[in-house]
């Protein structure tokens, strides 16, 4: 093989894993912020729960667990 044909397919693998990388990372990303997102859902019972005069730390107490979320 000439070396100019190594270079190419030297080349061409290198695309492939960068690629495949690439996707793999958007894959693992659209999965946490799935996750995140699940795990900042609120039932529509608390909704139909909670009155306009009801204390803010009742409510709060109903509310999912707060997570920075990393900021």
């Amino acid at each position: 093989m000439s070396t100019r044909k190594n270079v190419a397919i030297g080349c061409a693998f290198t695309a492939v894993v960068l690629v495949a990388g690439v996707i793999g990372l958007g894959v693992w990303e659209i999965g946490v912020l799935t996750e995140e997102v699940r795990k900042a859902e609120i039932s529509p019972s608390v909704y139909e729960e909670a009155k306009v005069w009801d204390a803010e730390a009742d409510i709060r107490a109903r509310l999912p667990e707060e997570d920075s979320g990393g900021h």
